[in-house]
Order: C-alpha cells, then sequence, then structure tokens
C-alpha cells in the first residue's frame, strides 16, 4: 500500500503508523523518542514484506524495534 502524504501548514505526514518495539515488546514513539542515546545497542526498521513477515498485518506500515544493550 502507497501512502498518500496529506499536507498541513506546509508539513506532510502520513496518516499511517507504524510500530514500535522496545526489545520484543509493542511501544509507543514517544516511548522511543525518550530512551537514552547510550542505552541503544541496536536500531531495526522493518518495511514491506519484510516487515509483514515478522510482525504480522499490523506491521504493514513499518516497524521499528530499538534493541538496548545489556
Amino acid at each position: 500500500i502507497k501512502a498518500n502524504p496529506i499536507s498541513n501548514a506546509g508539513f506532510e505526514y502520513y496518516p499511517y503508523k507504524a510500530l514500535y518495539f522496545i526489545e520484543d515488546e509493542e511501544t509507543t514513539k514517544e516511548e522511543v523518542d525518550a530512551i537514552n542515546p547510550d542505552k541503544i545497542r541496536v536500531i531495526s526498521v522493518y518495511k514491506g514484506e519484510e516487515a509483514i513477515k515478522k510482525f504480522g498485518e499490523r506491521g504493514k506500515y513499518g516497524v521499528v524495534q530499538v534493541l538496548l544493550k545489556k
């Protein structure tokens, strides 16, 4: 599915939301944004068929997964 951007006061945004995970727990973008960068081991972005295969139909708009240092 290709999303068409919506323009609002000169900014474009997509009405479809990616899924966000910290480790294997679903979370919000705000929670991901609040992570101390020093604690992040890796950030993975999945899209398209790869996202759907790994996270199911809910991943069709993309998935961001953050893995933390132990």
